[in-house]
């Protein structure tokens, strides 16, 4: 079996529970991404699983496991922007959220701290893109929305046609077109740092090397991340 990046491990943690105990709220988060314990026979059941897109529930549980499945053309069929017409957007999205895992995986154990975090502060992933974290889901008419815990914000729903989508409508004056082009460049950046360093770059060798690549790419600095590397 491919060995399972910790923010993959804490999303099929999510994703059991949000399959096995339907009508349960998930917790404030009080551990790191990775904690739940999980096993294959829970991949498999998950992915077993009925996602009828019909229903907001559904339409969550067909992006968790597309997901799973490291599929980024299946994820994307469940995000929606308006202004995205060729689902541009919806594609560099998913993508956006693989590449951050393919770097965690790439991220040395030594460093002691996890990729997940990594890029979180660097501004590249969020804990809203977990949207199964939260079984809590509110519908009205042809919108609905994930109550996230803690103090995370909800993520919307919209109802396109017969099926439910989640909806990443960028906010004025931003624009699903020039998002896109942006995500996807950025998505390029991080691809090539995963490879340096699955490559073992010697630049990269450190989080402080890291930095530096990451503000050189424009992503937002990890400096915050240094004490964890001394």
């Amino acid at each position: 079996m491919k060995r399972r990046s910790r923010f993959a491990a804490f999303v099929l943690g999510c994703v059991v529970q949000f399959v096995i105990v339907p009508g349960g709220r998930a917790s404030a988060p009080t551990t790191k991404p990775g904690s739940p314990s999980t096993t294959d026979e829970s991949t498999d059941e998950v992915l077993k699983a009925h996602a009828d897109p019909h229903t907001p529930r559904g339409a969550v549980l067909e992006l968790a496991q597309g997901f799973l499945r490291q599929d980024a053309e299946a994820m994307s069929r469940v995000y929606f922007a308006d202004g995205d017409p060729d689902q541009k957007l919806a594609k560099a999205n998913a993508e956006r959220i693989l590449c951050c895992v393919h770097f965690a995986d790439a991220v040395p154990a030594g460093w002691q701290f996890n990729g997940e975090d990594l890029t979180k502060l660097a501004g590249l992933l969020s804990d809203r893109d977990v949207v199964w974290w939260s079984d809590q889901i509110t519908e009205s008419g042809d919108t609905a929305s994930v109550q996230m815990p803690g103090s995370i914000a909800a993520v919307p729903l919209r109802r396109i046609g017969q099926n439910w989508r989640v909806d990443i409508t960028p906010k004025p004056p931003e624009t699903a077109g020039h998002l896109a082009a942006t995500m996807m460049e950025n998505n390029d950046k991080l691809k090539q740092i995963t490879a340096n360093l699955q490559a073992k770059d010697t630049t990269i060798s450190s989080v402080a090397g890291l930095d530096d690549v990451f503000v050189g790419a424009g992503f937002s600095s990890v400096a915050g991340a240094l004490a964890g590397d001394r």
